[in-house]
């Protein structure tokens, strides 16, 4: 529940609507809002949102929850939706000659990405991967665009940051991925 109530929050829906698409009485969710997840007044801080809220390590690793948080808040209601649609499925089998299917797997496959979007080593791998890969058999589309952009992103500041002679900034890693 709090996954699905923090996520509609910062995908830019008011109270009143995460109350009535969760059923809850307004005056709840706005109370839980006030004391655990007062985000409302800072939405358009997009720095500190991508910084403090979808990559918050306070409370452990949780790779859904970054994912599921950025994903809701870069995309809006309709993106945080579709998120919310497939989440209980996350972890079965699904069968990819439906639509559902590839839907909720391509969005497992954006979680199981989340631990290289900070590792530079991994990320190095997965750019020769892509770069090996497209010589010979083409990974697909949507895989293949997720992983570049995020790899060359990440690759371009990391060298930058080599060739200047400073450690890369973490925030700055996260920060090129939004």
């Amino acid at each position: 529940m709090r996954l699905r109530l923090e996520s509609r929050i910062l995908s830019g829906l008011s109270f009143s609507e995460v109350a009535a698409k969760m059923q809850l009485q307004e005056t709840l969710v706005r109370d839980y809002c006030d004391i655990f997840f007062d985000v409302g007044s800072s939405l358009d801080a997009v720095g500190w949102i991508m910084q403090q809220i979808t990559t918050n390590e306070m409370e452990g690793p949780d790779d859904l929850r970054r994912t599921l948080y950025r994903h809701a808040f870069q995309g809006g209601p309709d993106v945080c939706e579709h998120w919310l649609e497939h989440l209980d499925r996350f972890g079965q089998h699904h069968d990819l000659r439906t639509a559902s299917g590839r839907a909720a797997e391509r969005l497992e496959l954006c979680v199981l990405l989340e631990p290289v979007r900070s590792d530079l080593t991994s990320l190095r791998a997965l750019g020769h991967l892509l770069d090996q890969s497209s010589k010979s058999r083409p990974l697909p589309g949507t895989i293949a665009n997720a992983i570049g952009c995020s790899v060359r992103k990440k690759l371009r500041i990391a060298l930058n940051d080599e060739a200047s002679g400073k450690e890369p900034a973490s925030e700055d890693l996260n920060q090129s991925a939004a």
